[in-house]
């Protein structure tokens, strides 16, 4: 590659290149990010030490949609390209990448195109209620309880329900997509690192404790930054000081019903529930959660 060429076009190799990680919101991407800069030598570094932390330990190739509220520009990327030997290029995005701008998608495409890539999920109920918790920081709409959020108009006139359905089914149907359930991780670290590190083709360090010890608030992990010992690339997920929700705490019997019908049957197929039935087994709370 010459010095003027962007690293984005290098040729795919396996051992190298960037780590796609996709996911629906709040189904553990930073977790697993932060697993692999801890376990694999290559995925560390950053770019620049005085550089927001979501720009110089990973970018986030969303920055390149349409509309983005902080639009990224190809330069940035190339930064963390040249500055981490295997970066992580965190989307939300779908496997299409439909909402990258028109005037970035050949980048994103070159991108992809050596990429090796992994799916985060979890389970679609608690998923939704840390989305609920995360956008109070922020959104006084979201600010209902956890029943109305569910059924909320995603924007294209799905439901949340079925709009994160919908992003597990189509990533996961993918043929290149390495699939990273956010329960094991946690659970079942060390054979995940072994999964993981056969799809890289690197080893990892099994650095003990294997899992990162998580920033508790903004203040430290920018305090981390300064200091340059950057461990977790975590976003706060507690909105106006809020503990998070526990769906079996907040659902109620209607809640675990439409959850089931929107979703299609995903809890069962992902293993989460043995049966679509399961909505007539949870004891129903005194009412919806806040």
């Amino acid at each position: 590659m010459s010095s003027g060429e962007s690293p984005a076009h290098s040729s795919f190799v396996k051992g190298s290149g960037p780590i796609l990680v996709a996911s629906h919101e709040r189904s553990g991407t930073h977790l697993f990010m932060d697993l692999l800069r801890r376990q694999f030598r290559a995925c560390r570094g950053r770019a620049g030490r005085f550089i927001n932390p979501h720009d110089s330990l990973y970018f986030s190739i969303d920055r390149f949609n349409s509309g983005h509220h902080r639009p990224g520009q190809p330069a940035e990327c190339d930064r963390v390209l040249r500055a981490i030997a295997r970066p992580c290029l965190k989307t939300h995005n779908t496997p299409g990448m439909e909402r990258i701008a028109a005037e970035h998608r050949e980048y994103v495409q070159a991108l992809l195109d050596r990429s090796t890539w992994f799916y985060c999920y979890r389970d679609g109920r608690s998923v939704l209620c840390s989305l609920q918790r995360f956008r109070q920081s922020f959104d006084p709409s979201a600010s209902e309880n956890i029943g109305k959020f569910l059924r909320e108009d995603h924007g294209d006139g799905r439901s949340r329900v079925r709009a994160w359905a919908d992003h597990v089914r189509t990533w996961l149907a993918v043929d290149r997509v390495v699939p990273i359930r956010f329960e094991a991780v946690i659970a079942n670290t060390r054979e995940q690192l072994k999964r993981v590190a056969e799809a890289l083709g690197i080893e990892p360090e099994w650095t003990e404790p294997l899992l990162p010890k998580p920033t508790k608030s903004r203040l430290e992990h920018w305090f981390s930054r300064l200091t340059g010992r950057d461990e977790s690339t975590n976003i706060t997920g507690r909105g106006k000081g809020l503990e998070p929700v526990r769906w079996k705490d907040a659902f109620t019997l209607e809640d675990c019903r439409f959850f089931e019908e929107e979703s299609e049957g995903l809890l069962v197929e992902l293993g989460y529930e043995q049966s679509p039935q399961w909505p007539e087994t949870i004891r129903e709370p005194a009412r919806s959660a806040s």
